[in-house]
């Protein structure tokens, strides 16, 4: 679990990445109105998304976009938006707020990396989306182990 998107969110997390991979579509029952036609979705026919660093599948991103231009001029690239001078900017605060509740993470992930580090933020992170019970992967929007009922930190 190290797939942390250049704004912060782990991707590893992805109610529909971890469906998919999975072959778990109870990962999807509480997905948000947004995603509606997800909740549907046949998961043992679909490829897992890699993560929003390495494909566009969640569509386009702007956060993607301004740090790909930025590493063309910089000598040492940037992982995530954590390093950038930047941070915070209105793209970003923008993401934040955008409604989608996964969204309001993000900030809040990209100042624990730059506090704490990214191994810190990766162990914490592994620890909050596995059962504590079972250590079965759980998901943005499935917080509650499906096979024990053990809760997400």
């Amino acid at each position: 679990m190290d797939n942390i998107a250049y704004c912060g969110i782990n991707c590893d997390a992805c109610s529909f990445k971890v469906s998919c991979e999975d072959k778990d579509s109870r990962h999807l029952q509480f997905l948000p109105k947004k995603y509606e036609n997800c909740k549907s979705a046949d998961v043992t026919a679909i490829t897992p998304c890699p993560g929003c660093k390495h494909d566009r599948t969640c569509g386009d991103c702007p956060l993607k976009d301004c740090i790909t231009a930025k590493n063309r001029s910089r000598e040492v690239s940037l992982h995530n938006c954590s390093g950038c001078e930047e941070f915070p900017c209105a793209l970003l605060l923008s993401l934040a707020h955008d409604g989608i509740p996964h969204h309001l993470d993000a900030v809040k992930n990209l100042e624990s990396i730059r506090a704490n580090g990214i191994q810190a933020f990766l162990e914490r992170e592994r620890s909050k989306w596995s059962c504590p019970k079972c250590r079965k992967e759980l998901s943005w929007y499935l917080a509650a182990c499906p096979d024990c009922n053990g809760m997400a930190e």
